[in-house]
């Protein structure tokens, strides 16, 4: 399903009308992410996140946004052992993610939200040291929903953005399901903050 909507929208732009204009651009950043299902809150895992984008006027204040990025996903947890914890873990989830954004222009701002289609292309776990890489092994695809907005600065967009797993990344150790609270798994949760830079002067809308 998530590919037969990668390609409705592909499909969509390459049919469109030849007045349609197409902006490009790079970005890059950071992701602080977080690892939910496990015992260990905060954003404490920094990653990488960078690509290329393209953008398509859709109406005066609305225009669509496609991207691909490579994106460091995980979890960090250090021991402290002043406190007498001494437990420590490292996990590092790389994905190459395309996500596909609809974007409302006000004034300087840029509000945005859509859907990520991801594949993993890296996975390391440590759990105390141990290299646990495997042995319980993630979805090689990741779908997960974006939320943010940017301030636009002349060809420049500072950008910040949720992206969080529509679907577990992988099941919960014990694979149990809570159905109540809507806890099917193990989930990514980044936060990300960009900088992109869009060819050519931005038209305020």
């Amino acid at each position: 399903m998530r590919f037969f909507l990668l390609i409705i929208f592909l499909t969509y732009f390459l049919h469109s009308p030849a007045q349609r204009v197409f902006k490009a651009g790079l970005t890059a950043g950071i992701s602080p992410s977080q690892y939910d299902g496990d015992t260990h809150g905060g954003y404490h895992k920094l990653g990488f996140m960078g690509g290329a984008l393209v953008q398509t006027s859709l109406s005066k204040k609305w225009d669509a946004q496609f991207e691909i990025n490579y994106v460091q996903k995980g979890a960090r947890k250090n021991p402290i052992p002043e406190k007498g914890d001494y437990n420590h873990y490292a996990l590092d989830l790389d994905y190459v993610e395309v996500p596909l954004l609809a974007r409302l222009h006000y004034k300087q701002f840029i509000f945005e939200g859509g859907i990520g289609f991801g594949v993993l292309v890296r996975e390391k776990e440590i759990i105390n040291y141990t290299d646990y890489t495997g042995v319980r092994p993630f979805h090689k695809t990741e779908t997960s929903f974006d939320l943010g907005g940017s301030v636009v600065m002349g060809s420049l967009e500072l950008n910040i953005r949720l992206d969080y797993s529509l679907f577990p990344v992988r099941p919960h150790v014990s694979g149990a399901i809570d159905v109540r609270s809507l806890n099917f798994g193990e989930y990514n949760n980044v936060l990300a903050f960009t900088l992109k830079y869009i060819f050519g002067k931005h038209e305020g809308k």
